[in-house]
């Protein structure tokens, strides 16, 4: 079937085009109709299939297949991320199929006033760029009905204003992590490291606090107009218990070595010791319960660094410095348009690409696409390829088993991960903007696996996964080379 085609008018949408399900898909997303305090987006769309295709396989999490969760909208422009809100969509009851085209309407909460354009988060398939944005009274299908019929006043509580996105970085052995948000920079030290062993009574620090600590003296030094540090000190051994008092000491050690590594003038510096109840990981999240106590002590074990700038225009989003090594890996390394082939456990090859990303705004907008040499059938999908290691994937996504979160862009020896928005909800509630990887991913002969990250600048970007154990399994080893930046 031909795809869809887009007309110079602004109300035309944009139509995006890829492979699922041994067959080609069109969907022409757009135009983004806005009413009182919502936006519909228009979905149409269709496929070569002569076999019915699933769409809740496409959209929907494997935990509730009558919605349409795993659809975002996105002002990359603003950072900011809308979630889809019709829990009850019933998108597990449509397929497509050739010659059959189908339209979906997925809601979101209002965009602001300016906003003549958004981004589309669409898993498996890709992201819409540059989807027009319009009054509902100027599109020709029912936006009024199609949000009462929704019946989102029956839903609480409803998330309709849009949540921040952010970044995180990360160092290849997960001593230290970089995060910003809101235009707060938090870097995290792991106090297992940072500290020698034998320092119970007087916290001392070890023989690589320093090279730990550059991560913080580089963000200072991004900031020369000032602000305020917060150095706070985590130590537990589980949920129950934990010495403040240590921490305190702790974090006061880092302070002080940190006012000899670098000029604090400028900067309004306090440390203290935080509340072990609050930790990065816990028993109860979907990381934890596979970690043992001592496991999960280890990531929560640490100290935070967190920096409010007078001025954040002027910061990094990266712990790296430009000559900084990459990591070594232990996986195939090929170009992004060559790609590699990888064996995965007893599953069989799966195969890698990345031909470009584009640049918007302050962000990289890439698909990877995915190839299995031969059907491997929902119940032997190899859970734990596309994790991080535990300590890097307990940082901010313990919650996040099934997302790609292993698709890292190297930044010198730093591993920049995925995009991330933060959903407030009294706990560690960060979500990566990274595809879902549901049972229904894999059989496919080919998968698009749809990525933003926080741009790491240049012409070229290396996206690499980096192996290892997980507590799901072995995750894939590989690096995708020269893959060229364009702009969006």
């Amino acid at each position: 079937m031909p795809a869809p085609t887009t007309s110079a008018s602004a109300h035309a949408g944009v139509v995006l085009e890829a492979e699922y399900a041994d067959a080609r898909m069109w969907v022409q997303v757009g135009p983004a109709a806005a009413h009182g305090g919502f936006t519909v987006v228009r979905l149409q769309i269709a496929t070569d299939s002569p076999e019915n295709i699933d769409l809740a396989g496409v959209f929907a999490s494997s935990g509730d297949l009558l919605t349409m969760t795993q659809i975002y909208m996105l002002s990359l422009a603003q950072e900011q991320a809308y979630l889809e809100l019709t829990l009850k969509s019933g998108v597990g009851r449509y397929g497509v199929v050739q010659g059959k085209p189908v339209e979906l309407f997925p809601i979101f909460g209002a965009v602001g006033p300016n906003v003549r354009e958004v981004e589309v988060f669409l898993p498996n398939l890709g992201i819409a760029l540059g989807v027009p944005v319009v009054p509902s009274e100027e599109v020709d299908f029912p936006v009024t009905e199609i949000i009462d019929d929704a019946g989102l006043v029956h839903q609480y509580p409803l998330q309709t204003a849009p949540l921040p996105i952010g970044s995180l970085a990360i160092a290849d052995d997960g001593s230290s992590d970089t995060a910003v948000l809101n235009d707060q920079t938090t870097v995290t030290l792991l106090s297992d490291l940072l500290f020698a062993e034998d320092s119970a009574e007087e916290p001392q620090l070890s023989g690589q606090a320093d090279d730990m600590l550059a991560a913080v003296v580089k963000q200072v030094a991004s900031f020369p107009s000032g602000g305020t540090v917060s150095v706070c000190g985590y130590s537990t051994k589980n949920f129950y218990y934990g010495d403040v008092d240590g921490a305190a000491a702790e974090a006061q050690a880092v302070a002080e070595r940190l006012a000899e590594l670098t000029d604090l003038k400028r900067w309004e510096v306090s440390a203290e010791g935080g509340d072990y109840r609050t930790p990065r990981i816990n028993e109860r999240s979907r990381l934890g319960l596979w970690l043992d106590d001592e496991a999960r002590a280890h990531i929560n074990r640490r100290v935070e660094v967190v920096l409010i700038p007078n001025d954040p225009t002027e910061g990094e989003t990266s712990d790296s410095a430009a000559g900084d090594a990459a990591p070594q890996t232990t996986g195939p390394v090929a170009t992004g348009a060559q790609g590699v082939a990888v064996t995965v456990g007893e599953w069989g090859t799966l195969t890698l690409s990345m031909e470009r990303v584009i640049r918007v705004g302050g962000f990289l907008v890439g698909t990877v696409k995915l190839g299995v040499e031969q059907a491997l059938g929902v119940d032997v999908y190899p859970r734990g390829a596309f994790l991080l290691p535990d300590v890097a994937q307990g940082a901010h996504w313990g919650d996040c088993l099934e997302h790609a979160c292993n698709l890292t862009l190297l930044n010198g020896s730093v591993r920049q991960l995925p995009a991330e928005y933060w959903e407030p909800g009294g706990g560690n509630d960060y979500v990566p903007l990274t595809n879902y990887m549901s049972d229904y991913v894999l059989p496919a002969d080919s998968v698009q696996i749809p990525v933003i990250w926080p741009d790491v600048g240049g012409d070229t970007v290396t996206l690499d996964l980096p192996g290892g154990t997980n507590c799901e399994g072995e995750a894939i080893a590989a690096r995708l080379t020269d893959i060229p930046v364009v702009d969006g």
